[in-house]
């Protein structure tokens, strides 16, 4: 089927429709593009909340499936945003903002201890990273997530 506007899309059958390609397992060279952002999300446990530093990728590794890479866009495509998951209250999110924050900001070159918070959590703005992509399953289809961060170096 040829597609020469967007009705064409609109009509096509679902089952049809391409999904996007997953990040190539490896890692990355990332700076962090901009400021946080805490958002929520329905589940079925109810809304959670979680903080998301959005990322760029500067630089594929060796260990990285270039020609991979090339088919699901390259280095400009959106790279996944660290996320930190909060939790349902306030008790659950006092309890796991640490998970992975102290880790993230220190990975970015930052302080975390003897700073607010607040603080450690703007300080990693334009800060550079390593991240480490694996693959999962979301709803049946692959997706790219972040195993871990560490410092460039």
């Amino acid at each position: 089927m040829a597609i020469s506007n967007f009705n064409d899309i609109l009509n096509m059958p679902t089952e049809s429709l391409p999904q996007p390609k997953p990040w190539p397992v490896g890692t990355y060279e990332v700076v962090v593009s901009g400021h946080y952002e805490k958002k929520a999300m329905n589940t079925k446990n109810g809304e959670a909340e979680r903080i998301h530093f959005p990322l760029r990728a500067l630089k594929a590794m060796p260990d990285v499936d270039l020609t991979a890479l090339a088919e699901m866009g390259g280095l400009e495509e959106k790279f996944p945003d660290y996320t930190i998951w909060l939790g349902y209250n306030d008790e659950e999110a006092l309890k796991n903002i640490g998970r992975g924050t102290k880790e993230f900001v220190e990975a970015c070159g930052q302080t975390f201890d003897g700073v607010p918070l607040k603080v450690a959590l703007e300080s990693v703005i334009n800060a550079r990273c390593m991240v480490a992509m694996k693959h999962g399953e979301y709803n049946g289809r692959p997706v790219a997530n972040i195993a871990r961060v560490f410092k460039v170096g």
